[in-house]
């Protein structure tokens, strides 16, 4: 991240938002992952072009395979919300990392983004 990725995303990346797409959101989610200890200055640097996914299974398998959900609750969080809205079929992986956020950092449960992550779960497995 530091050496190549940085760099590249500062000096060289367009900064025009009219290059944000599902597709570019879910590559730089998968980007921050990888970063892994520097997932917070990997997610502060492309947060802004994060948008709601079409399919978010693989980003949220990923983070909670990656245990960033434990490392990072507030970013891993963060994630979540901006990728997740109203799509189909992602209960289990998502469960299991706002179970450990919840466990890490317990009063991450009052922000909006994990109250409506909980909504969409809840929905979701009543349907």
């Amino acid at each position: 991240w530091k050496n190549r990725v940085q760099p590249f995303w500062q000096q060289v990346w367009p900064k025009s938002r009219d290059l944000a797409t599902p597709r570019l959101a879910e590559r730089l989610t998968l980007m921050s992952i990888a970063a892994r200890g520097e997932f917070p200055a990997a997610l502060a640097a492309v947060k802004d072009w994060l948008q709601p996914l079409e399919h978010p299974h693989n980003v949220v398998d990923m983070l909670h395979k990656s245990g960033l959900c434990r490392q990072y609750p507030g970013e891993a969080l963060y994630v979540l919300a901006a990728v997740i809205s109203d799509q189909p079929g992602v209960t289990e992986a998502l469960g299991r990392c706002l179970d450990e956020i919840r466990k890490v950092e317990p009063g991450l449960v009052k922000n909006a983004g994990y109250t409506q992550l909980q909504e969409y779960l809840r929905i979701r497995k009543s349907q």
